[in-house]
């Protein structure tokens, strides 16, 4: 199992698929077409780093030296348009983004959870400066999933709206983000949930396997 101080080797290095690759085979196994996407050289950087300061959040209670500096790196991965990656088209990459902003959810989410955060900047991550760009990152991020999913439903992408890129892209991003209630707010994961299902990723052996615990959460 990939530990903290492993992590922060690898991103250091910025070894990224090595990282992506060990984070997931470090309890989230995932369909090849998932991995390949997320692996690709658009996504990767991004993805890796996503993920892997997810797995350290999970093994955390609180902002760390490793998690500090994955997010700092991750930050650094954020487009001025607010989206991660780059997909062929040049368009922010949607997997990337969507596991990123689910990254960035979840060390805020650990952060508010302790005592005094609010009211003290800095006091857990030693940087107000840190906790105001992380507060910063969310909305624009939020947005760049909101126009993929709008560019999807121009091109009639599973033949329903609500879709966010192809098959794939759109079960990531519910995977990741299905349980957000600030991403609601700015992107129809209802629809996004409804077009899946429409769809039958839930039964695909490409998809299937990802959005099964996500069924079962809700």
């Amino acid at each position: 199992m990939i530990n903290l101080p492993r992590i922060q080797s690898l991103a250091e290095r910025r070894e990224f698929e090595r990282l992506l690759n060990e984070v997931l085979r470090s309890g989230r196994p995932l369909p090849l077409q998932v991995r390949l996407r997320l692996s690709e050289p658009g996504a990767v950087a991004a993805a890796g780093l996503a993920l892997a300061l997810q797995r350290a959040l999970e093994l955390t209670y609180r902002p760390t030296q490793v998690t500090v500096a994955l997010l700092n790196a991750l930050l650094g991965e954020q487009h001025a348009e607010g989206g991660f990656g780059r997909d062929e088209e040049g368009h922010a990459h949607t997997a990337a983004t969507g596991a990123s902003l689910a990254a960035l959810l979840g060390f805020l989410r650990q952060l508010e959870s302790l005592p005094n955060a609010r009211s003290t900047p800095g006091a857990y991550t030693g940087d107000p400066g840190l906790e105001q760009r992380l507060r910063q990152a969310i909305d624009p991020a939020i947005h760049s999933l909101y126009l993929a999913q709008q560019r999807s439903a121009g091109l009639g992408r599973l033949g329903r709206t609500g879709a966010i890129g192809d098959e794939v892209d759109s079960a990531i991003v519910l995977w990741q983000l299905a349980l957000e209630p600030r991403v609601a707010a700015g992107v129809d994961l209802e629809a996004l949930a409804s077009s899946v299902e429409l769809g039958g990723l839930r039964h695909s052996r490409v998809t299937g396997a990802i959005l099964l615990p996500v069924e079962a959460r809700n």
